[in-house]
């Protein structure tokens, strides 16, 4: 009868960031600019004009997908491995910021607290401009309502979908810092 050996490599959740600190990174980095692209599909393909606090859910975004470019390099390179298990930490941190601002937004949408003083689409006005001018600025400048959701898809706008991305993302991050802690110990 052959024997059941335990197997080479580590099981359970999170296990694919256990022997190859790379994946994380590169996942980060996927999630990231999946996100961006997707506000930016929506934006530029659809026409949803972004309000001021859409523009804000992209930041955790940007600063993700640039920390996790540098930290894929880094691991690659081996020149910094503890560079993905910072990473997951950091991303876990970026998201929950995330999680936050669109959890805030989807408050403003539902009426639940008002939004920003941007929200209410502020102009910045040059005090040197003639009266035409500025009312010029004012009339062609578009004014996008965060209170107001532009799409809806089974009955979550797009910052509510968001809010769900975000606290996936931020149980990844949590989930891979789990797995690399656990990798260090016997």
């Amino acid at each position: 009868m052959a024997s059941l050996s335990p197997p080479s490599s580590p099981r359970g959740p999170f296990a694919w960031v256990a022997d190859h600190p790379w994946r994380l990174p590169a996942a980060v980095l996927a999630a990231s600019l999946a996100m961006l692209c997707g506000a930016w599909f929506f934006e530029y393909v659809v026409g949803l004009d972004p309000c001021a606090l859409c523009l804000e859910q992209r930041l955790p975004y940007k600063f993700a997908a640039g920390l996790a470019a540098v930290a894929l390099v880094a691991t690659l390179s081996g020149r910094l491995p503890l560079a993905a298990p910072a990473l997951a930490f950091v991303a876990a941190g970026l998201f929950a910021w995330g999680a936050w601002l669109a959890g805030f937004h989807v408050g403003v949408e539902q009426g639940w607290w008002p939004g920003t003083p941007a929200c209410g689409g502020a102009v910045a006005i040059d005090p040197k401009a003639s009266i035409d001018a500025v009312r010029e600025q004012l009339f062609n400048t578009p004014v996008v309502r965060c209170d107001v959701v532009p799409w809806s898809f089974a009955g979550l706008s797009l910052a509510g979908w968001n809010l769900l991305a975000s606290l996936l993302f931020v149980a990844g991050g949590l989930g891979a810092a789990w797995r690399f802690h656990r990798k260090d110990r016997p």
